[in-house]
């Protein structure tokens, strides 16, 4: 198994958002210092985000769960040796079963590697992993945050993070002037604000997909 790593941030991450936003200040009083974890193993982490990609919670543990238990760890190797048809039986659609598997397979080629990526500022570096093939934002931004443990990442595409804002800006829909505002408003810190939005979410009715 991975060793999952957790995503460290400091008080002052806090105190910026409080200050930031009086709407989600309450909030952050209320939960205190919300922690998280992270797989440092990046193609994992990326497999992770891919199978979370469009489905509820619930369904992505599920399918993420039949496939550790067919592939065992989401290793390069462990995915090219799986079978696609078993795959299939997990859940996971043939698009993202193509999706991983193409990966795997340029990882092995030595065509692409996750990890050379340092270079790349958090905007950059979820364009770079979007602009893979079959790769979503949603997908990207998730890697970004609970892969490389990323701080400014505030999660746009994930309908859960989406109703946790409008309940918590009394907004009726969501838009990208809303989302842009509110990114520069958490900025350094738009990880940790995703992060209190997914703790609200759990005080919000289940159902409805997560949209990636």
């Amino acid at each position: 198994m991975n060793a999952y790593l957790d995503i460290h941030y400091g008080p002052e991450a806090m105190r910026h958002l409080i200050h930031a936003d009086r709407a989600l200040a309450p909030y952050i009083e209320k939960y205190g210092r919300v922690s998280a974890k992270r797989d440092p193993d990046i193609f994992a982490a990326l497999v992770s985000g891919i199978i979370s990609d469009g489905i509820t919670a619930s369904s992505a543990a599920l399918t993420e769960s039949r496939m550790m238990a067919l592939c065992g760890d989401f290793s390069v190797v462990n995915i090219l040796k799986s079978d696609a048809v078993r795959m299939r039986e997990t859940g996971l659609s043939q698009i993202k079963i193509a999706t991983i598997r193409d990966l795997a397979e340029n990882i092995a080629a030595k065509k692409l590697d996750l990890s050379d990526t340092l270079h790349l500022d958090d905007d950059e570096y979820v364009a770079f992993l979007a602009g893979l093939k079959g790769v979503s934002r949603h997908a990207a931004e998730m890697t970004a945050i609970f892969g490389e443990g990323r701080l400014d990442v505030f999660l746009y595409g994930d309908s859960v993070m989406q109703q946790s804002v409008m309940k918590v800006h009394g907004y009726t829909s969501y838009s990208q002037e809303r989302y842009d505002r509110l990114k520069k408003l958490y900025s350094p810190y738009g990880t940790i604000a995703s992060l209190y939005y997914f703790a609200i979410a759990e005080e919000l009715p289940r159902g409805g997909k997560r949209k990636g």
